[in-house]
């Protein structure tokens, strides 16, 4: 998510015809992102400096061994400010198929 963070920042700026250079467009153009990566939603809260914490869903991806297809699926819930932070749903399976 970082990189693609950065990267979305460069994007902008370039796509504007503004100096990537300059460090304070291009932070300027940091704390104006927001989308959704790997992690959940991703942005800059303009009070702290740092990433703002939602919820968010925790993926994994599943491969059947014999047909090769590959399902997406919901294992668990990132809750930042929750006294339960993290909650599992689903056993995490290996690629031997233990949990």
């Amino acid at each position: 998510d970082a990189a693609y963070y950065i990267a979305a920042a460069l994007d902008s700026i370039i796509n504007q015809g503004l100096d990537y250079y300059d460090p304070y467009q291009l932070n300027l153009t940091l704390r104006e992102q927001k989308f959704t990566g790997c992690t959940g939603k991703v942005s800059i809260d303009k009070n702290s400096n740092d990433r703002i914490m939602e919820n968010f869903d925790i993926m994994v991806n599943k491969i059947d061994p014999i047909s090769g297809n590959v399902t997406a699926y919901k294992m668990g819930e990132f809750h930042p400010y929750s006294s339960r932070m993290l909650v599992i749903d689903t056993p995490i399976i290996y690629g031997d198929g233990s949990t």
